[in-house]
């Protein structure tokens, strides 16, 4: 998803309330519960990433990063 117009500090309040709503959801499947949780990621376009070819292939390395490191959490919105 591309969002513009956000700061980093709010692109990170929603995406994770978006990832704390869905992993709060409670399904059930024919008596079974099931979990949902997400890995998200933001990267912000500027001088360091200028075009969206660059932007794009570090939004998909932090999303690696984020199944490597458990999943279900955000990425790329380190403080910077």
């Amino acid at each position: 998803m591309l969002i513009q117009g956000l700061d980093r500090e709010t692109a990170a309040r929603h995406l994770e309330a978006l990832r704390e709503a869905l992993q709060a959801l409670q399904i059930d499947i024919d008596g079974c519960p099931l979990r949902i949780t997400i890995s998200l990621d933001a990267c912000q376009r500027d001088a360091q990433f200028p075009n969206l070819h660059k932007l794009l292939g570090e939004a998909d390395r932090h999303l690696y990063l984020a199944k490597a490191g458990g999943r279900n959490q955000l990425r790329g919105l380190e403080p910077g």
